[in-house]
């Protein structure tokens, strides 16, 4: 499962929401794939080249994953919604924090 969700103009860039969502996420026995671990690694602010490379990685990441589960205010983030969008043209299952889970057609994924 992969987690996407707002960074910028959060306070700490919205860690802590990444990291609670993915404990849960394993918790319920997902693999987790969490993004907010490589944009710490990469070091903040991310702009430019460097932001370019890391969302390129991300979105490659992202196409391995079965499933994206989205942050509170993952509306407002350009990121996000273009995760979102990846995720839905590759069918994979989708959950919105605090909606509940929604299946997208899933032929040929486990």
């Amino acid at each position: 499962m992969y987690i996407a969700g707002p960074m910028t103009g959060y306070k700490n860039y919205n860690i802590e929401s990444f990291k609670k969502a993915q404990g849960l996420l394993e918790g319920r026995g997902y693999k987790v794939y969490n993004p907010a671990d490589e944009s710490e690694k990469v070091g903040f602010p991310i702009f430019g080249e460097k932001l370019e490379k890391l969302l390129k990685h991300e979105l490659a990441q992202l196409c391995t994953c079965d499933g994206i589960y989205l942050l509170h205010g993952w509306q407002d983030s350009a990121g996000a919604k273009r995760e979102l969008l990846l995720a839905l043209s590759l069918g994979l299952f989708v959950e919105v924090q605090g909606w509940g889970g929604m299946c997208t057609h899933q032929e040929g994924r486990r």
